[in-house]
This record gives C-alpha cells, sequence and structure tokens, in this order.
C-alpha cells in the first residue's frame, strides 16, 4: 500500500510541476507566480522517487540476504509527503497563509509530534519570514486565497 501512495504523491508531484511551470518560472529577471509550487512539487516528487528508490534498494538488499530494516519511517514519510501534497494542492485556491498553516501544521503534529503551541509559534516565525522575504525582498506575487 505504502508503495502505491508513493506512485500516487509522485505523479502528483509531476503533475504540479507541469502546472506550476504554466505560471511562470521566471520572468523579466525576476521570480513568477509558478516558481514557489515549481519547488514544492519538485520536492514532493524527488522526496517520493527516493522512496521508491530505497525501497527498491531495501527489496534487493533482503533478497541477498542482507538487513531489510528501511530508513525512512512510514509514519514520518508520510505525514512529510502528505503536507507538500496539501500544499500544492491548496496553494492557488486556499491562497500563501491558509495552504501553509495546513501543510506545515500537519508536518509538524502529526510527523514531527511537535506540541500544538510549539507548531504555532514555529509557524507564525515561518511564515512571517518567508512572507517578508518572498513578497518584500524578492516581490513573488503569493495567491492570496478566498479571504484576500
Amino acid at each position: 500500500m505504502t508503495l502505491l501512495v508513493t506512485a500516487l504523491l509522485l505523479g502528483v508531484g509531476v503533475y504540479a510541476a507541469i502546472v506550476a511551470t504554466r505560471l511562470g518560472v521566471w520572468s523579466l529577471g525576476e521570480p513568477g507566480a509558478g516558481l514557489f509550487p515549481l519547488l514544492f512539487a519538485g520536492l514532493l516528487a524527488g522526496l517520493s522517487a527516493l522512496h521508491l528508490l530505497r525501497h527498491l534498494k531495501d527489496r534487493i538488499w533482503s533478497v541477498a540476504g542482507g538487513a531489510d530494516a528501511p530508513i525512512l519511517r512510514s509514519r514520518r514519510f508520510a505525514a512529510y509527503a502528505g503536507a507538500l501534497a496539501v500544499y500544492v494542492a491548496t496553494f492557488g485556491v486556499l491562497g500563501f497563509l491558509i495552504s501553509s498553516i495546513l501543510a506545515f501544521g500537519l508536518l509538524m503534529l502529526v510527523g514531527e509530534r511537535v506540541t500544538p503551541v510549539r507548531a504555532a509559534a514555529v509557524l507564525a516565525g515561518a511564515l512571517a519570514t518567508s512572507y517578508i522575504v518572498l513578497q518584500w525582498l524578492l516581490g513573488v506575487p503569493l495567491p492570496a486565497g478566498p479571504f484576500g
């Protein structure tokens, strides 16, 4: 089942990367609207591909008589892949702020098992820093979402 989900996430990552490139990655010497989604889609596809390759290596290793303890734990990998999938799927619809809170909140609460108070503090700092760097310094147009 894990391999099926990983393969689906790889497909979502590739599809999201294609869609992100249509938004424009770079124009007139500045980052375009598709740069940020393209980076996360590439990260999702890359992590999924690494997980598939790791599983294949572990399968070959165990058949050859070696230890078959996978390095990537299913819960943690699922949280990271799920967070990236949520982020890519909701970024254009819900906007930067809401999609970031959903995705990275899921990642910290499920994947890293951080307390809700600590997760909120880290999210606030990370999102403020990201917004300042992307919007103000780099001039990347971030989607506002349904609440403007």
